[in-house]
């Protein structure tokens, strides 16, 4: 009887332990993935910042396509199949900016532009003045 209960007790124990151990390591995958989507944006939206305020003009097509004049060369940020952002200069190359991402919207603003990159339930924003009203405002 004694053995029948402390049996009992050793396989509950192990599988609670298999359980907490499975779902600790479901946990840190799932965090994992989140601080490298978080990382990839932030990469994103750096570099995407500095051509911006770089470039002289930009034009955005469908919401999706973000087209800058940058020192005499066409920078294309687009999709690239399915889940996957490139870069292209002048209509040559690619370079992979974002990857694994829900959608990417580009949004024309008054003085500049809003993007937003959704991967899963997680929204990434980031708002950018184009200096190009900057030159505007100070001819006036």
């Amino acid at each position: 009887m004694l053995l029948s209960t402390m049996i009992g007790a050793a396989v509950i124990f192990l599988l609670l332990l298999t359980v907490s151990s499975f779902l600790f390591y479901w946990h840190t995958q799932e965090m994992g993935e989140k601080r490298r989507h978080e990382q990839e944006v932030s990469i994103f939206f750096m570099q995407l910042e500095k051509e911006f305020q770089e470039s002289a003009a930009f034009s955005i097509s469908g919401g999706r396509r973000l087209l800058l004049n940058h020192q005499g060369r066409t920078i294309a940020y687009e999709p690239y199949g399915t889940r996957s952002y490139i870069r292209r200069v002048n209509s040559t190359g690619h370079e992979v900016v974002l990857q694994y991402m829900t959608s990417v919207q580009f949004q024309k603003e008054e003085e500049g532009m809003h993007v937003e990159v959704l991967f899963g339930n997680n929204v990434y924003e980031a708002y950018y003045p184009h200096p190009g009203s900057y030159r505007v405002q100070a001819a006036e």
